[in-house]
């Protein structure tokens, strides 16, 4: 095999993931991965839904108090989304 047609197999995988348009849907649930994980029972708690719509977050809240909390910390949630997704992609997080 030529040296040329040698890929990892990771950039095998997101390039096909591309070919197919699933990249975004992966992105999505490595995002709702996170926020499981890291955002704590509280947050969690009151978090109805989220999207990832032209690279926002959506986070659908049922509580105004952890609608500020999060508002306050929206650069490092958004900091830790792009770590875990491992790319700058998140540039924002619209909180509803």
């Amino acid at each position: 095999m030529s040296e040329h047609n040698e890929h990892s197999l990771k950039d095998s995988i997101k390039a096909l993931l591309k070919a197919y348009h699933l990249d975004d849907g992966m992105r999505e649930a490595r995002v709702k991965e996170y926020w499981a994980e890291n955002m704590g029972k509280v947050i969690l708690k009151h978090t109805v839904e989220l999207k990832l719509r032209n690279r926002v977050l959506h986070v659908y809240l049922n509580s105004s108090v952890v609608r500020q909390e999060i508002d306050m910390a929206r650069s490092q949630v958004i900091r830790g989304l792009n770590e875990q997704l491992g790319e700058e992609w998140i540039t924002g997080i619209q909180l509803h």
